[in-house]
């Protein structure tokens, strides 16, 4: 992602309890059906005020802050990687994945410590993220997160959690319903979190002067105020 002649990577956490899933799935389902879009959403693609794309959007973001908040939470890391040592994280095409594993490690534990204060254990029962063309060989995505935090987590100073991972590793799902062979449900949750993030960049970083884009924004930025403040 860029704006203001500056490279952003975000990442973004939703945590779905094990036993609300198929309710929180009917509900994005239903939303669907409602405004009548069932093709693939993604925040890049919204265009026009009114159109489609545009309501999914805002209603999918209505059911999180109005509805969603009760049962399941999310969590969002933005890193300016204009202003990193990008040397310290390896030469040529091992660059990019470490930088992008290392701070989705970073944002997965900061999930953990932020959206579970008070709770005494947390179980990781699955974990999906968007199956991206292109991986390079020795990118070890899939294992490095969780298997540098439960390491990492038993020595923090810090009020995390009990937390354990019924998993090994991330399962990748492609962010297309239509496309994805396996875990369809998975991607509309994968195409629901690829909203909120382009949501909160557009309000934080501001990089499209399109006017459903800025609509979408400004809708999404008086939560962020919120979230901040409790930060």
């Amino acid at each position: 992602r860029k704006a203001n002649n500056k490279e952003w990577l975000y990442h973004g956490i939703l945590f779905i309890p094990y036993l609300k899933k198929e309710e929180c799935y009917e509900n994005l389902f239903n939303i669907r059906k409602d405004v009548g879009y069932l093709k693939e959403l993604h925040f890049m693609d919204i265009k026009g005020v009114g159109t489609e794309r545009f309501k999914l959007s805002e209603k999918w973001m209505d059911l999180f802050f109005k509805h969603w908040y009760q049962i399941s939470k999310i969590y969002i890391l933005g890193v300016c990687c204009s202003d990193l040592e990008k040397s310290s994280f390896g030469q040529g095409k091992e660059r990019q994945y470490r930088i992008y594993n290392k701070f989705f490690k970073t944002c997965l534990k900061g999930a953990l410590r932020f959206c579970f204060q008070g709770k005494d254990q947390v179980d990781i029962i699955r974990i999906f993220s968007e199956h991206k063309e292109g991986r390079q060989e020795g990118d070890n995505f899939k294992k490095y997160s969780i298997e540098q935090l439960i390491q990492e987590l038993p020595t923090e100073e810090e009020k995390y959690p009990d937390v354990s991972f019924s998993t090994n590793e991330i399962e990748f799902v492609k962010s297309s319903h239509e496309k994805e062979p396996i875990n369809k449900r998975a991607s509309h949750f994968v195409q629901f979190i690829d909203n909120i993030l382009g949501a909160t960049f557009q309000a934080l970083e501001a990089p499209s002067k399109n006017r459903a884009k800025l609509e979408l924004g400004f809708y999404i930025a008086p939560f962020i105020e919120d979230a901040l403040k409790i930060a």
